[in-house]
């Protein structure tokens, strides 16, 4: 598919929270801005669902923050599968 470039002027402080925005939910303003433009073209609406994943919630993701911390401090247990099987047959 042929990419085009759009163009057009924001305030400065909406772009740099949009950006913020974004970033935290792991998207280029580019690939957010697309796919708000195919829901809106699928929808033949301007309206948006409140849909977001429950999984970038903030409170999901300080929780997969505290996790990755204690991860890299150590402070965590590794177990596989069978482990995991092995001890419930025990």
């Amino acid at each position: 598919m042929a990419q085009a470039m759009v163009s057009f002027s924001i305030d400065e402080e909406l772009k740099r929270n949009y950006e913020i925005l974004c970033g935290k939910l792991g998207l280029t303003v580019s690939t957010a801005l697309t796919g708000y433009i195919e829901q809106m073209l699928e929808n033949d609406s301007t309206s948006l669902m409140n849909n977001a994943d429950p999984f970038f919630g903030e409170g999901n993701l300080e929780q997969l923050n505290k996790s990755i911390e204690q991860i890299k401090s150590g402070r965590c247990v590794v177990k596989t599968i069978d482990d995991l099987e092995q001890i419930l047959d025990e």
